[in-house]
Parts: structure tokens; sequence; C-alpha cells
């Protein structure tokens, strides 16, 4: 088991009160307020290297975070342009895997409930005629090979493992809002 990578900030902001807990006991006459100021130190060093490390995007691609690599701002905005071009409806559904699901909703600005994997029991809060009604963004993937896109789906590349050859596809489909929902939706 290795820890995530989101425990480093953790460990930077403990570290220093570890630090001084440990030069307390060694050092009886050590001073609080040389403490403090070596915890400030301490926090400051730490601080300034994680947003050096953050502000370097060769250095996030490094870190093989998922949610970094992916076009997530790409992907956001082409399932929202699909959507806005069916519909002046808001969006308050997406349905499917949750990764990529939430990068839609993160994403949008909107923050779209998710319904994952359109599983009524993994999102008891989303109310299932709501849901009919609203209409919703129905989301599958990572998928991996080259089956046909089903017709009326759009889809996405992103970046996959090499043991999957490198590639993936998101697909997406605009499920329409029931027309008296909100505005009418667009169309013939």
């Amino acid at each position: 088991i290795t820890p995530q990578k989101f425990w480093g900030l953790q460990t930077l902001q403990f570290f220093p009160l570890w630090l001084a807990w440990q030069l307390q006991r060694s050092r009886p006459g050590f001073r609080p307020a040389r403490m403090a100021g070596l915890c400030v130190a301490i926090s400051a060093a730490g601080g300034a290297y994680y947003a050096l490390e953050s502000a370097d995007p060769l250095a996030l691609r490094k870190l093989h975070s998922v949610d970094r690599i992916w076009p997530a701002s790409e992907l956001a905005a082409a399932t929202l342009a699909d959507w806005r071009a069916v519909t002046d409806c808001p969006l308050k559904y997406v349905v499917g895997p949750a990764f990529p699901a939430g990068l839609v909703s993160v994403y949008s600005g909107l923050y779209p409930t998710v319904l994952e994997d359109g599983d009524a029991r993994k999102s008891p809060w989303v109310d299932a005629q709501d849901l009919q009604d609203a209409g919703a963004i129905v989301i599958s993937g990572p998928l991996y090979g080259d089956e046909p896109v089903p017709p009326g789906s759009h889809w996405m590349e992103v970046p996959a493992k090499q043991s999957e050859g490198g590639r993936a596809r998101v697909q997406w489909n605009v499920r329409a809002p029931r027309a008296d929902h909100c505005s009418r939706p667009r169309g013939p």
C-alpha cells in the first residue's frame, strides 16, 4: 500500500510540529519562540516547494494523476456544447462512471449532480422523475479498442495506460429534457 499523492501537503503541515516536539524533548532549554520560528520556517519552505512543483505543468504530468492528464476542460466544454445544441434548459444531471462524469460536472462550472453508472443506489438523492424530466448527459468510458461509436454519440480521445494502448475514448449522448420541463428544446 502506498500513500496517496495528496498526503504530502498534510505531512508538510505536521512535520514542523513533530520536529519541534522532538527538539523540545531532546533539548529542554529549547524555547517556545524558537520552536514557533522553526515551525514557521519549515512550513514556509515546504509550502514554497509545493507551490513551485504545482506551478510547473511538466512536473504535474510526472505525477501521473489522471485528472491532470485528461483533457477535462475540453471534455466538459464539448459535452456542454452538445447539451446547449439540444436545449436551453440548465444541465442538472450527468450520468455515467464517477470519474468522467465527475470531470464533466466540475469542469463545466455548473456542478450538475452525478448519477454514478445510472445506479440510483449509488446516488439516492437523485429523484428519478426529475432526472427523466430534466434530461442528462449520459457518458461512458474510458473505452478501449476500436469499436464503432454508436449513432448519435459524440466522443473524445483521452490518454490511457500504455498497457491499454496509450489511448482510450469517452463517449456521450444528450438525453433531452421533457419538452415542457423548462424552455422549449431546440431542434426540428
